[in-house]
């Protein structure tokens, strides 16, 4: 996909020509990515007993401040 994008766009007289918008691109997808793990992680940590919570070091009060967070906050 990226080299479709670098052909479509490497002469493109938009400001979002070229390496740029591929840049832009694959920026925003990585954004995207590492927001979906961090709500899949959270999820996880609300499934977990307290037994396996406390495995991975982690208290229920901790598990649930974690899971309140927004995706965007790390």
């Amino acid at each position: 996909m990226a080299h479709w994008i670098d052909t479509k766009f490497q002469h493109s007289g938009s400001r979002f020509g070229g390496w740029r918008f591929t840049n832009l691109l694959s920026r925003a997808v990585e954004k995207l990515y590492t927001w979906q793990n961090r709500t899949s992680e959270r999820h996880q940590l609300m499934t977990m007993d307290d037994r396996m919570l406390k495995d991975i070091g982690v208290s229920r009060t901790q598990a649930e401040e974690e899971s309140r967070k927004p995706f965007w906050v790390n």
